[in-house]
């Protein structure tokens, strides 16, 4: 009963679509704006940088949270329940027709919950990728197989591990057209800071 309770709850956090919720405010569309998509970095196009930190921070939110108190409620297993569902109802919120984010800020909050070591490997990659090569899908592609590989020396518990490796596939998933557009030459660029 509770692996379910916190599969519906995860999965109810995780399909808040933050990123249309804050465009709309601001007067726009996110869905008709740059790739379409309602994450952090398609806001940050669309409203400008600010937005990119708050809509990350709460889309990692609605991750972090479902999975930390499932954690201490239930155990490790119920709290990796929660956190692949929460991540589950970024990508396929029922609010917008099961048209979602690509996971990566959500599932950075459900790292930090559950495997906070791991993840901070994974940022580290995310970020030294991101600075250096400019390119948002594939720092987020680099830092989920980071945060994927770190959980196999940090983590006993083989259900983390399994949601890493779930959770890596379906960046990577979620990415395939930006990865096309990488192997043309054609992927955006993305500065974190400054103009």
């Amino acid at each position: 009963m509770m692996y379910i309770l916190a599969f519906i709850v995860g999965f109810l956090s995780g399909s808040i679509p933050f990123g249309y919720i804050i465009s709309r405010i601001k007067g726009v569309d996110i869905r008709e704006i740059g790739s379409g998509n309602i994450g952090a970095t398609n806001v940050a196009r669309a409203l400008g940088k600010k937005y990119f930190f708050v809509v990350f921070f709460l889309d990692g939110l609605k991750g972090f949270l479902p999975a930390l108190v499932f954690l201490n409620l239930c155990s490790i297993d119920c709290g990796v329940i929660a956190g692949i569902s929460a991540i589950l109802g970024h990508m396929f919120t029922p609010w917008l027709g099961f048209r979602g984010g690509k996971g990566v800020a959500t599932g950075f909050g459900v790292f930090l919950a559950l495997a906070p070591k791991a993840v901070a490997v994974g940022f580290l990659v995310w970020f030294i990728v991101l600075i250096t090569i400019q390119i948002m899908a594939l720092a987020s592609i680099t830092g989920a197989i980071a945060a994927f590989i770190a959980t196999l020396y940090f983590c006993n518990a083989l259900s983390i591990k399994l949601m890493a490796g779930f959770a890596a596939l379906m960046v990577i998933i979620r990415h395939r057209d930006n990865i096309k557009r990488m192997l043309r030459g054609q992927e955006p660029r993305f500065r974190l800071f400054g103009r």
